[in-house]
Formats: structure tokens, C-alpha cells, sequence
């Protein structure tokens, strides 16, 4: 192994002494400019690293974090992102980095809103951000914008606003992915439902986009062929007779395409009335997903790899305030697709090492 090249090493080859070195390399004190050369030389003919964790220990500066997100005790899709953030937390926490977590109620804006201000308030260093609600989320990176903070965001993109980096998956090929599922690798239905489970799609951008990608599919293949209709399912809210009548009718003929984590929560209510053959498409790993995977009784699920967005957000923000190096502008995660043959791989987190 080569042997490391040390302050010493770099003082006696450009022939000053280690204090000389030390103030060329901080930028600090004064150094004549002959000096100055001689060091600068060794430098780069040595290609000298310096100890950059150890640089970030003695000086004692800790770069504050907050990260924005919905509350997993509510929505239990946040906790594989949560999950991603106490990995984080582990692996950058030695060079500086703190994080201070701020849970809103996904339901509820005035609960974004309250968050929203009290970490504007607490002065972070970096926000990382999942703009659950479109319009209040915009509103409060211009606020970090305003007070000089940096903003990522992750999960979902918001187009327009000035972030630094954006983590996430590309989610209008995201629903051209699962229009294509939806028509090619299952026998065509006839009629299609796009359903939105217990989000607000009016300010939810990422609902918007799976949705346009999905239908942008559809209309470039196939035109008008297949009749599709929409559907938001409130929480508390009872199932439209209307859906359930054009089920019994026909089930083998439906197709749903269901846009947030709670497929499960459709596949219940099919139970409820003991329907099957509908072809339902959905997201994410969640237990209750995953068991219905199994059972056949949805058909695909795409994975969104909320714990590696956030990881790689507070990876970002690593490089960015610690490490002083760039960032890319975005980081595009691949959209997987899961079935019940290969869901035990990303059960156990086979496939989250390859994406890092």
C-alpha cells in the first residue's frame, strides 16, 4: 500500500516548516509568497489529500439539517423513509452532521404549515423536503430561499422551484410504466379506473403526475379504446355504489390502477364483496401490500425507495456543507416493478444496495 503523505512529508519536500504547510492549507496566517509557490507545488505533484474527517472534527462545526416529512405513525409509508434517515443519521453523524426531524399530519395542511415555520425558524443549515402539499410546500422554499437555506427534495418534484437537488423517481414514466403493466402483461381490460386513495389530488403533485403519465400511455397506444375513469377515495368515506356495481358486473373487464401505497386498502373492500380477477396495479412495500402480492391479488407493485431518498438527501447535504463539493441538480431512482416471484429480494434489501 502506498504510504500516506503527511503535513511533515509536504514541509520537508518543499523545504518550510509543517506550521507553513498548515497555514497554506487554511488559508489562514500569513505565508510570503516564495512559501506560498514551494508548498502549493508539493501539493499538486503529490496530489495531496487532506484528512477530511478529521479537518471537520477539530473544528467543531456541526451543520444542522431539517428534514420535512409526513409522520409514519400516520401514513406507515414514511417509515422506510424514516428508516433511510436513521441510516443516515449513522453514517454521516461522525463528520458533522445533525438532523432534526419534523413530522406533519399528511391530512392536514395546517400541521405542514406549523411544522414549516418552526424549522424555518430553527435556522438549519439544509432542509430536506418531501412537498406533500404542492402549493404550501412552494411557499415555504421560496420562505428558505429567502433566508439563504438550501432545499432538497425528495419523493416528489417540484418544477420551477429553486432546490438544489431533487431525489426521487421519474413519476410521469412512472405511470406510463404502469399503463404499459396494465395493457401488455395482463389480458386488457376494457375499462379502467385510476384511483387515488386518501390524498388531495388537487394539491398533490405526485398524484398528478402518475396520473398523466398513465394516461398519456394509453391515449399514445391505443387511443380511445379503453373507457377510464377516476376515483378519490376519502378517508371515512364509503365506497361509490357506482365502482362496486361496474365490478360485479365484470371483473375479469377491470383495471385499477391505484396511485398512492394503500392498493391493499381497495383490495379489502374487493374481499368485502368477494370479487376477483381485477387487475390491480399499485406501490409500494408495505406489509399489507406485500400480502396481497403474494396472494395474487394485486398484480404488480412499483417500488419507490423511500429509505434510499433519504438517505441519499442527507448524503447530498454531506457533500454539499461538509465535504464543500457539488451536488447533482437531481438523482433519478430506478423504477422498479415487484410480483410475487421477486418480492423477497426487497424484502430483505437486496436490491436497495444496488441503487446506492
Amino acid at each position: 500500500m502506498e504510504k500516506k503523505i503527511r503535513i511533515v512529508d509536504i514541509a520537508r519536500m518543499a523545504g518550510v516548516s509543517p506550521g507553513t504547510v498548515d497555514r497554506v492549507l487554511h488559508k489562514r496566517g500569513r505565508v510570503s509568497e516564495s512559501s506560498k509557490k514551494k508548498v502549493l507545488d508539493i501539493l499538486a505533484k503529490t496530489n495531496y489529500q487532506p484528512n477530511l474527517i478529521a479537518r471537520t472534527l477539530s473544528a467543531g462545526r456541526t451543520q444542522n439539517i431539517a428534514v420535512v416529512m409526513p409522520d409514519p405513525a400516520i401514513d406507515p409509508f414514511w417509515k422506510a423513509a424514516e428508516n433511510g434517515l436513521e441510516d443516515g443519521e449513522k453514517a454521516f453523524s461522525p463528520f458533522g452532521l445533525n438532523i432534526q426531524t419534523y413530522y406533519f399530519n399528511p391530512g392536514r395542511i395546517r400541521s405542514f404549515s406549523f411544522v414549516a415555520k418552526k424549522s424555518i425558524e430553527a435556522r438549519p443549515d439544509g432542509i430536506l423536503i418531501a412537498p406533500f402539499f404542492q402549493k404550501e410546500s412552494a411557499a415555504y422554499i421560496r420562505s428558505a430561499n429567502l433566508a439563504g437555506i438550501p432545499c432538497i427534495t425528495f419523493n416528489a418534484r417540484l418544477k420551477s422551484m429553486a432546490t438544489r437537488s431533487f431525489i426521487g423517481q421519474d413519476l410521469y414514466q412512472s405511470g406510463r410504466l404502469a399503463a404499459h403493466l396494465m395493457t401488455n402483461a395482463l389480458q386488457l381490460p376494457t375499462q379502467i379506473f385510476i384511483i387515488h386513495v386518501e390524498e388531495d389530488l388537487q394539491n398533490s403533485v405526485h398524484l398528478k403526475e402518475k396520473e398523466s403519465g398513465f394516461r398519456s400511455y394509453l391515449r399514445e397506444k391505443y387511443g380511445g379504446k379503453f373507457n377510464i375513469e377516476r376515483l378519490e377515495f376519502r378517508k371515512g368515506k364509503s365506497v361509490p355504489p357506482s365502482f362496486v356495481h361496474a365490478l360485479e358486473n365484470d371483473p375479469e373487464a377491470q383495471g385499477l390502477f391505484v396511485t398512492t401505497s394503500k392498493a391493499y386498502r381497495i383490495v379489502e373492500t374487493l374481499e368485502k364483496h368477494r370479487l376477483n380477477g381485477v387487475k390491480i396495479i399499485g406501490y409500494d412495500l408495505l406489509p399489507d401490500n406485500l400480502h396481497y402480492l403474494e396472494k395474487g391479488m394485486i398484480r404488480f407493485l412499483i417500488h419507490q425507495h423511500p429509505g434510499l431518498q433519504t438517505y441519499l438527501g442527507l448524503s447530498f447535504f454531506n457533500d454539499l456543507l461538509i465535504f464543500k463539493k457539488e451536488i447533482p441538480g437531481q438523482k433519478l431512482l430506478p423504477i422498479d416493478i415487484i410480483t410475487a416471484e421477486n418480492m423477497n429480494d426487497y424484502k430483505t434489501g437486496i436490491n436497495l444496495v444496488k441503487c446506492i
